[in-house]
């Protein structure tokens, strides 16, 4: 993936944890989304954005 797809991905990850802590702090129920799991995945894009921008 280009450098400018994965910042766009990594904005909607950010957008999707602060989603759940809202959720959260209002006592609705996330289900099984492992909020976790969401802030690695975001963790990852970061460290290949950060890798693409190394290389130039």
């Amino acid at each position: 993936m280009r450098k400018k797809d994965l910042e766009k991905v990594w904005r909607q990850l950010d957008g999707a944890c602060e989603a759940l802590e809202r959720l959260k702090e209002n006592n609705i129920d996330t289900g099984q989304v492992d909020f976790f799991a969401v802030v690695n995945l975001k963790n990852s894009v970061e460290e290949m954005i950060e890798q693409k921008t190394r290389k130039k």
